[in-house]
């Protein structure tokens, strides 16, 4: 009998008697499982429910004359059902719903439940990657009825209060591993008390159609359902996080090794290819073409050209550590530049105490020579070197740079110092009258000869150590 009414009208047009009647839907969705979002594509796949129900003129009847029958259930293909559809639609399909059955009411009350697996597009941010928050829409509206004739409005849920609900519904939500929403945490709050979910919003889409010489603009309702997906870091800390901070504490352990050690650049090499080998997962993980770049992959970035500086650094040092036993004196820069400091740092320490400040003028006196001039020198004792050892360690750089002129001196020097000592035995130096200014200059020349003998006595013995160790395994 019902089916028979539709073959009259048809399924075509809308269900009233008059025209400029428009047919009122409540349109609402239940979230079921979220299935995947696809940072590459920038996809998201849902298990929906989706809520329909509309009031059909042409199917109601009398309970009492077909023996109290309340509902029936019919085909959807069968009679007229509201074309209200996914806009951000990204899926090859046609079809979106799965075949559910309409149930209608003897009032003419149509209830339709259809669920769909529905791909969504969300555009994604990983700025904060792996510590991300996306914000994705489902937005739902007729793709022919505009305002006048299908308006589209909240589901009302049975439980009270009766009131519109303007929110996804997460009472049968099934929490996914990966992501986790602002629903699941108030499946049992009432949607009038929730406070964590996005509201979502009604609006009006404004088309412009030609209908013969004139053009018309329409609009169209449509409900944008908001959801808030928070992504589990658990995963990728362990896989990028924490590796990521270790090999960048590692990379400070370059500069402790010793230049002679193979490490020191071996070690630096694997930290840049583990960075490396981190930097193509964050890429396997994260959208290729995105607006911003993910700040952890920045911070990857970063860590490889700083473990670049430090290996190149590093070849540096050992380049400088090795070049005394080829080439023997340091270079001119790096000596001028170590003087310059060494005078700097002297006249800023020394300033108001008891030695002048340093001059670049030959003709003017050495430092130290207005006081050294009241000094006698005691070669008797241990004290008096120590104190003349600690005022030539505060010569000046002109001081060191007639040093090596005064090379030559030291054999007269010490002659001198041989002569004039009567008891060898007891002292091993006497007091010896001589300028202050040679004598401060000699005892750094002696200081300096005395280092640089330590360094080739140190470096005899390592390769005699090497070479013992060679034969030995020969």
């Amino acid at each position: 009998m019902l089916l028979n009414r539709y073959e009259q009208f048809g399924i075509i047009g809308r269900p009233v008697n008059d025209s400029k009647i428009k047919v009122d839907v409540r349109y609402g969705l239940q979230l079921f499982q979220i299935l995947d979002l696809d940072e590459n594509k920038q996809i998201l796949r849902t298990n929906c429910w989706c809520m329909h129900k509309w009031t059909d003129s042409l199917l109601r009847w009398n309970e009492s004359e077909y023996g109290n029958i309340k509902t029936v259930r019919i085909f959807p293909s069968q009679i007229w059902t509201p074309d209200i559809k996914l806009y951000n639609f990204a899926d090859e399909r046609l079809r979106e719903y799965r075949d559910a059955r309409v149930v209608v009411s003897s009032n003419g009350e149509t209830l339709w439940l259809p669920q769909a697996l529905f791909k969504s597009t969300c555009e994604v941010e990983i700025t904060y990657f792996p510590f991300d928050t996306q914000i994705c829409m489902l937005e739902f509206g007729s793709l022919t009825y505009d305002r006048t004739q299908m308006d589209i409005s909240w589901w009302i849920p049975d439980s009270p209060p009766i009131e519109e609900m303007p929110y996804l519904d997460f009472s049968d939500y099934v929490p996914s591993n990966e992501w986790r929403t602002d629903g699941e945490k108030e499946r049992e709050v009432h949607h009038v008390n929730r406070t964590l979910q996005i509201r979502s919003v009604k609006k009006h889409r404004r088309r412009s159609q030609t209908v013969g010489n004139e053009v018309i603009t329409r609009e169209y309702p449509v409900l944008r359902y908001l959801i808030r997906l928070r992504r589990n870091p658990s995963f990728y800390v362990f896989m990028l996080v924490i590796p990521c901070v270790l090999l960048s504490s590692l990379t400070l352990v370059v500069f402790w090794l010793p230049p002679e050690s193979p490490a020191k650049m071996m070690l630096g090499m694997n930290i840049f290819v583990a960075f490396f080998v981190l930097l193509l997962l964050l890429a396997e993980s994260t959208p290729s073409a995105v607006k911003n770049f993910p700040l952890i992959g920045v911070f990857f970035c970063l860590n490889m050209i700083m473990i670049t500086l430090s290996t190149f650094l590093a070849t540096m040092v050992i380049h400088l550590y090795f070049r005394g036993d080829r080439k023997g004196a340091v270079p001119y820069f790096l000596r001028r530049a170590y003087q310059n400091r060494c005078k700097n740092e002297q006249n800023r320490y020394f300033g108001g105490g008891f030695f002048p400040q340093c001059s670049e003028s030959v003709n003017q006196p050495a430092c130290g020579d207005q006081y050294l001039e009241n000094v006698t020198t005691n070669w008797s004792g241990s004290n008096e070197f120590q104190t003349l050892k600690e005022y030539s360690g505060k010569s000046c750089p002109h001081m060191m740079k007639t040093s090596i002129k005064l090379n030559h001196r030291i054999p007269e020097i010490l002659q001198q110092i041989m002569h004039n000592d009567n008891n060898m035995n007891n002292y091993p130096f006497r007091m010896i009258n001589y300028d202050e200014s040679e004598s401060f200059n000699s005892t750094t020349t002696l200081e300096r000869d005395v280092r640089e003998l330590k360094k080739y006595v140190k470096i005899v013995v390592n390769r005699q150590k090497e070479t013992t160790h060679k034969s030995l395994i020969a």
